[in-house]
């Protein structure tokens, strides 16, 4: 059984993100999958493998992208 008090939920990929949206300035659908496969390879697959998580890095990498604009 899963106990609480030893469970930590793997980081949200933000750096990674940040770091994406710098060098990317526009994307596509390719670029948002090749995203997403980079970061499951960097063991982020809770995020990639799931709509939620997907949902949660899009949002991540549009509120960043307004924030250069």
């Amino acid at each position: 059984m899963l106990q609480a008090d030893n469970y930590t939920a793997p980081r949200f990929p933000k750096k990674e993100l940040k770091s994406w949206v710098k060098d990317n300035e526009q994307w596509d659908h390719d670029d948002w999958t090749d995203l997403l496969w980079g970061l499951r390879e960097e063991g982020f697959a809770l995020y990639t493998d799931s709509q939620i998580g997907q949902e949660m890095i899009g949002r991540f990498i549009e509120t960043e992208k307004k924030k250069t604009q």
